[in-house]
C-alpha cells in the first residue's frame, strides 16, 4: 500500500509520509481533513501468485503434489526434482541428495498431525517428523509391497492407506502392514489412485484405474462400475468428501457426485464443465468444489448449477492441465500445474 500525507502550505501540497507495502498496486482516493490534505491509496488485491522455476527457488514446473500443514507452508512434490517447501516468503528445497528423500520423484504427500508423509515413485514411502527426522519404508525394510507410491490417506485411528503401486492397498498402523489386492479381497483392480475416508462410519473407498470404485467397511467389499452402477467411467483419479456426498473425478467420463448410491454425473455435454478428465478435488469452507482438470482448468463448482471456470485465456493460471489442488485456512488454493508450475489464487486477495 502506498500511503501519502499532503500538508497544505501557502496553497503548495507538501507530501510529509509516504510508506510502501509490498504485493499491492495504486490506487488513488483523497480526503480533505481540516487544513490538510490526506491522500490515500488502499491496495488492490493481490489475487494470483506464480512459482516457477525461473522466477522462483521452485525446483521443477511438473508438479505432481501438494500438501498443507498446520502453519500454511506449502509443501510442492515435483516428477523428479524433489520436493520444496513454501512458508510463504522463501522456499526450501528437499531432495535425495540433501535430505531423508529416498527418492525425488513426489506423487503424493499427506499430513498426519505433526508427521509428513510422502509418497515417492520408485524410493516407497518417507515420513518426516519435525524439521530432520526422516524414515523411509521400502520392500527391502519393511512389508510395503510395492516402492512406486500413488496415494497416502490417513484415518481417525491414525493408520496409513497407501495405494502402492500395482500391487493393491495397503494399511500401515505403524507397526504392521496389511495387503489388500485382487487376489484377496474385493478390491476390484491392484492400481489405486485415489483414497478417502469416512472416518463417522468407518468407511474407505478406493479410485482405482480401470475397476472402479471399491466401497470397504473393514469387513465386506461393494464395487461399483459403468456395467453396475451410474458412474461413468472406470478410471477414477480423485475422491473428496463434502460431508456425506462423496465427488468423484473420473479420466473420460467427467465429475460424479455420489449420494448413498445415486450417482449424478457433470460433463462438457451437460454442464460447464470444461474438460472430462478430473484429476483433483477440493472443497472448500463454503462448500465450493475446486476441480482440476486435464486441459481445460480450474474449475469452482457450487453443487448445483454455478461453474466459474479459470484458464490461460481469462486469469494468470499458467496452465490449463491442474493435477493437484489444495486449500489453506485462508482458503487461498494452491493449484499444481503440469509443467506450469505453482499457482496460489484467493478470490479475497493473498496475503
Amino acid at each position: 500500500m502506498f500511503f501519502l500525507i499532503w500538508i497544505k502550505n501557502n496553497n503548495t501540497l507538501v507530501p510529509v509520509f509516504k510508506k510502501i507495502m509490498k504485493g499491492y498496486k495504486k490506487i488513488i482516493l483523497f480526503f480533505l481533513l481540516g487544513g490538510g490534505l490526506i491522500s490515500f491509496i488502499p491496495p488492490e488485491k493481490v489475487l494470483w501468485k506464480i512459482f516457477q522455476k525461473g522466477n522462483s527457488d521452485l525446483p521443477d514446473n511438473g508438479i505432481i503434489s501438494i500438501g498443507i500443514d498446520s502453519l500454511n507452508n506449502k509443501w510442492v512434490g515435483t516428477d523428479g526434482k524433489g520436493l520444496g517447501r513454501f512458508d510463504g516468503t522463501s522456499w526450501k528445497v528437499f531432495t535425495a541428495g540433501n535430505s531423508g528423500l529416498s527418492n525425488n520423484s513426489i506423487y503424493a504427500i499427506c499430513m498426519d498431525k505433526n508427521i509428513k508423509w510422502f509418497g515417492t515413485h520408485g524410493g516407497g514411502l518417507v515420513s518426516l517428523e519435525g524439521d530432520d527426522n526422516w524414515e523411509v519404508y521400502n520392500m527391502e525394510n519393511s512389508d510395503l509391497p510395492h516402492d512406486w507410491i500413488n496415494t497416502i490417506a490417513v484415518d481417525a485411528k491414525g493408520d496409513k492407506w497407501i495405494g502402492a503401486g500395482d500391487s493393491g492397498v495397503v494399511r500401515f498402523d505403524n507397526q504392521k502392514w496389511t495387503s489388500f489386492n485382487e487376489k484377496n479381497s474385493g478390491l476390484p483392480n491392484n492400481i489405486v489412485y485415489a483414497i478417502a475416508i469416512d472416518d463417522k462410519n468407518g468407511i474407505y473407498w478406493f479410485g482405482t484405474e480401470s475397476g472402479g470404485l471399491a466401497r470397504y467397511d473393514g469387513t465386506n467389499w461393494k464395487v461399483f462400475q459403468t456395467s453396475n452402477s451410474g458412474l461413468p467411467n472406470d478410471w477414477v483419479a480423485e475422491l473428496a468428501f463434502e460431508d456425506s456426498i462423496l465427488w468423484i473425478g473420473t479420466v473420460g467420463g467427467g465429475l460424479t457426485k455420489m449420494t448413498g448410491e445415486t450417482f449424478v454425473t457433470y460433463n462438457i455435454g451437460n454442464s460447464g464443465l470444461p474438460n472430462n478428465s478430473v484429476y483433483a478435488i477440493s472443497v472448500d469452507e463454503k462448500k465450493f468444489k475446486w476441480i482440476g482438470t486435464g486441459g481445460g482448468g480450474l474449475v469452482k463448482f457450487d453443487g448445483d448449477s454455478s461453474w466459474v471456470v479459470f484458464d490461460k485465456s481469462n486469469s494468470e493460471i499458467p496452465k490449463d492441465f491442474v493435477l493437484t489442488v489444495s486449500i489453506d485456512s485462508k482458503n487461498t488454493k494452491s493449484i499444481g500445474t503440469w509443467k506450469g508450475g505453482l499457482a496460489l489464487y484467493n478470490e479475497n486477495g493473498i496475503e
